[in-house]
């Protein structure tokens, strides 16, 4: 039996492949050496392509960056949209809930202990599309957090639904911070449990807001 000729790979595969090399190489170079000292010569190299294939994918670094954040976003998407199918159950737990939403809303983050402060270093350094991202990504969950109080109804004590998303996503995305950066020399278990104890105060004791 003759061998055939070798199976073709489609463009479009290749391509997505090609693009995925380069984002898993900048990545790498993001944790290791820091988005200010990554080019994109450096990504390049490092997936084994030509610095022409990264600018076919990418206009510059700042975009392979963003896109890498849009993937976090996602997963902390998930994370919400799961722990809202549970304010439709008869056995919901107010305080079991936000203890939930906490602890796995900031796992996201810290799953990713290399890249999560690369975010934080743009954001504070005005990066103009990570700006953006995290911007729109912080409005997004206050919407979603907002629209999880109204689901709760009765079994949270919520006067201002529109200003407790906002200290409720405002503490949740700055609590990976204080943990990844070791604040105060505080350990991760003794900040979250702090963190969910305030957390749950202030969503379920009654006239607090």
């Amino acid at each position: 039996m003759s061998e055939g000729k070798p199976v073709r790979v489609p463009r479009q595969v290749r391509s997505l492949a090609t693009k995925e090399k380069l984002l898993v190489a900048a990545k790498r170079l993001f944790c290791e050496v820091g988005y200010y000292k990554t080019t994109a010569n450096a990504i390049a190299r490092k997936a084994g392509t030509s610095v022409g294939s990264f600018y076919a994918y990418f206009p510059d670094k700042e975009a392979v960056f963003a896109e890498l954040m849009e993937r976090i976003f996602q997963r902390l998407r998930v994370v919400l949209e799961e722990c809202a199918k549970q304010l439709r159950q008869p056995d919901f737990d107010p305080k079991g809930w936000i203890a939930q939403m906490a602890q796995q809303s900031v796992e996201v983050y810290l799953s990713e202990p290399q890249f999560s402060p690369q975010i934080a270093v743009l954001y504070y350094n005005r990066a103009p599309r990570v700006t953006a991202l995290v911007q729109r990504e912080q409005s997004f969950i206050q919407q979603m957090i907002r629209s999880y109080f109204a689901l709760a109804g009765d079994n949270l004590s919520i006067r201002d639904s529109a200003g407790s998303a906002i200290v409720v996503q405002k503490i949740l995305i700055q609590l990976p911070e204080k943990i990844l950066y070791d604040w105060e020399n505080i350990g991760k278990t003794e900040i979250m449990e702090a963190t969910i104890d305030l957390l749950q105060r202030y969503l379920t004791n009654p006239g607090k807001r």
